[in-house]
């Protein structure tokens, strides 16, 4: 609507299939569906391995270049190539170019790394992520060269949130129980990606504006404000010179040299936890059980691509963590090995645990808990805490 074109390149098409029909022009990444997840298990053999490097190598295997989920064959650079011969220079015209880097990511391994019997976790992850920032750095470069990016380009940079990989790093430091005599909690789910709302590192993102927008140059600075992706998209038409709602993003108010806060401010933000199967552990790469678990839970549409069955869908709604945070303090319903229990942690990483339904002995709220009563996936949950119950 604003006259740009609309570019959006990724290298990881597994659970994620945007396509034109999401508006973009353009869409340059692996082809999509279940070919994907097919040729990715039974393609790993040199020979293939080999040609997909060839720079016409996108008319016959689609699904393969530039695949990250294709982790034995994927070479970062190879990506970047196949990115540049579609884009090619930038004609002129104005782009909004949205690029998805997904190499820090599970099964953390490229074609570059190693071959070890028993890799540690950390190791590869880390590794994964120097990987990831050679790319990227050289994605800058590239599109400098190509004239995407320069004195007129709004660069925004959206990093997703982080793994853990060792239970150490976000087991709690102490627990204190209110309200019940049982044994502390046993079964929450701490380790691996978007698995747990307790742990900060698996839910905070880091965001950067830079460049000229619409209402002027990005000024430096930074800004401890909570807000939440759902403030994106406005913040980021707000800098195009577009009307949108007020987002909770400062920079915008940065930028327009407002007052601080004349955006909406927010005083905590919801969260809830990814599809987390208990079969599959994100620590320990295993092809064979991403396969079990897409044939159980998904289905293949007409157009090839893979969608979660709407009975499955429900069910893990049903299983998934919810909380809400002020940045600081977390309060949580999360599931145990028995029950769900009502979880206060805190930038500590000290726990209060809770029953999910209010004992008569309990007289002093947890933190947080109005706004937790607010939440709907945690209001279903709790039982006398809220009021009106």
């Amino acid at each position: 609507a604003l006259g740009y074109q609309t570019i959006y390149a990724t290298d990881e098409t597994r659970f994620s299939n945007i396509g034109t029909e999401f508006g973009f022009d353009t869409v340059i990444g692996p082809h999509p569906g279940v070919a994907d997840f097919l040729l990715a298990q039974v393609a790993d053999m040199p020979l293939v391995n080999f040609m997909i490097q060839l720079p016409w190598a996108e008319q016959f295997a689609p699904s393969l270049v530039g695949n990250r989920a294709f982790a034995s064959a994927y070479r970062p650079q190879r990506y970047l190539q196949r990115l540049e011969h579609t884009l090619g220079a930038w004609n002129g015209k104005p782009t909004a170019l949205a690029i998805h880097l997904c190499l820090a990511h599970w099964p953390y391994h490229t074609a570059h790394t190693p071959l070890a019997r028993n890799p540690d976790p950390i190791s590869i992850y880390r590794a994964s992520t120097r990987e990831l920032d050679a790319q990227f750095g050289t994605l800058l470069q590239d599109l400098r060269r190509l004239g995407y990016l320069n004195d007129r380009s709004l660069l925004v940079v959206l990093a997703d949130h982080g793994d853990i990989v060792n239970a150490d790093e976000a087991s709690p430091a102490s627990i204190t129980q209110v309200g019940t005599d049982t044994s502390p909690p046993t079964g929450i789910r701490l380790v691996g990606h978007g698995t747990s709302v307790l742990v900060p590192e698996q839910w905070q993102v880091f965001l950067m504006f830079s460049g000229q927008s619409a209402l002027g140059p990005v000024p430096s600075g930074r800004s401890d404000a909570l807000t939440s992706l759902q403030d994106f998209s406005g913040s980021v038409l707000a800098l195009l010179g577009a009307d949108a709602d007020r987002g909770a993003l400062a920079v915008v108010d940065a930028v327009r040299g407002s007052a601080p806060g004349s955006t909406v401010v927010r005083d905590t933000v919801a969260l809830e936890t990814d599809f987390r199967p208990k079969s599959l552990d994100l620590t320990q790469p295993d092809g064979a059980a991403v396969l079990r678990i897409a044939s159980s839970s998904y289905r293949i549409g007409a157009d090839g691509r893979i969608a979660m069955r709407d009975d499955f869908f429900d069910e893990t709604v049903k299983t998934k963590d919810f909380g809400v945070t002020d940045g600081r303090r977390t309060l949580a319903v999360v599931q145990t090995e028995r029950e769900p229990v009502l979880v206060a942690a805190d930038e500590h990483r000290h726990w209060t645990v809770y029953p999910t339904a209010r004992p008569d002995e309990v007289d002093v709220d947890p933190p947080l808990l109005a706004q937790a009563c607010r939440n709907t996936g945690m209001r279903m949950h709790l039982r006398g805490w809220c009021g009106d119950d």
